[in-house]
């Protein structure tokens, strides 16, 4: 997750929040936003809920596609 993300800060360029300024950051925020049992795993049914409950998520990684 973090090589996609990372990709997305070079291409897009823009300055994200203070809280979200790495490509690392943002990662460790989306994670702990979806692995809801904390297991430091997640699964395609957390992947799915998680999206789901941040569309950016999706938007991000499709980033280019339309």
């Amino acid at each position: 997750m973090y090589n996609i993300v990372d990709a997305i800060y070079q291409m897009v360029g823009q300055q994200p929040s203070e809280d979200e300024n790495t490509p690392q950051k943002r990662v460790d925020k989306i994670f702990d936003q979806m692995d809801k049992n904390h297991d430091d795993r997640l699964t395609l049914e957390e992947f799915r809920e998680g999206s789901k409950a941040d569309p950016r998520i999706v938007q991000a990684l499709t980033l280019g596609t339309e």
